[in-house]
């Protein structure tokens, strides 16, 4: 997600908002193969680093609903 190519901190409101949604949609879509990453922790990592600094309320809803999907799969027992 957040890469020297896309920091997305840098963008606008709006393209922040579709990267976050297109990576929740991707996330939740994608669910059966969430289970196959072979690092989740760099997986969450990535996610964390690119909503880090999200000010934005709309933005934090979908960055926390995302973080939340996404522990929840990772930690089933």
């Amino acid at each position: 997600m957040s890469s020297p190519h896309l920091h997305l901190p840098s963008f606008n409101y709006a393209t922040r908002s579709a990267v976050l949604r297109i990576y929740q949609q991707f996330t939740v879509r994608r669910a059966l193969l969430l289970d196959r990453i072979s690092h989740p922790v760099l997986f969450m990592q990535s996610v964390l680093t690119a909503v880090e600094g999200e000010v934005d309320p709309r933005n934090l809803l979908i960055s926390l609903d995302l973080c939340h999907f996404m522990l929840a799969t990772f930690m089933q027992p």
